[in-house]
């Protein structure tokens, strides 16, 4: 089987996601309660992470480390985010709330994507293992 076979075989519902988004925000009380707000809407952790190094657009300054790529199931398990278009819009609505809240990046930070084959239960143990091999090889 071709390698392209292979891809075009593999959904997309197979293909899990996950998200980093590290960013700065004012550290204010006019930010702690909508962010709050924002975290509750999409149910969502954050860090403080110290490898980002606030520019000083604000007088003082949070950083954040945002991980998008669980979900909550019903039952109170979790499972990977699959990429699906509702997922990438969850994402997308996330960051544009967190920069209309005065969030922003530099060079220290930014936008980090992951993707993974999750379980390609369609294919074969060993088109999997081609799949692999595949993706990694073609970056």
């Amino acid at each position: 089987m071709k390698f392209s076979q292979i891809i075009n075989e593999a959904q997309l519902s197979d293909i899990t996601m996950g998200f980093e988004v590290e960013c700065i925000l004012p550290d204010n009380k006019k930010v702690h309660k909508p962010l709050q707000d924002i975290l509750n809407k999409y149910n969502i952790d954050w860090d403080n992470d110290s490898s980002i190094n606030p520019s000083g657009k604000y007088n003082q300054e949070q950083t954040y480390e945002f991980k998008i790529g669980e979900l909550e199931n019903p039952d109170g398990s979790t499972s990977q985010m699959r990429a699906t278009p509702a997922n990438f819009l969850r994402c997308a609505n996330f960051v544009h709330d967190i920069f209309k809240l005065g969030g922003y990046t530099n060079e220290s930070c930014g936008l980090h994507a992951h993707f993974g084959i999750g379980e390609l239960n369609k294919l074969s143990n060993l088109q999997n293992v081609w799949f692999t091999i595949y993706m990694i090889q073609s970056g």
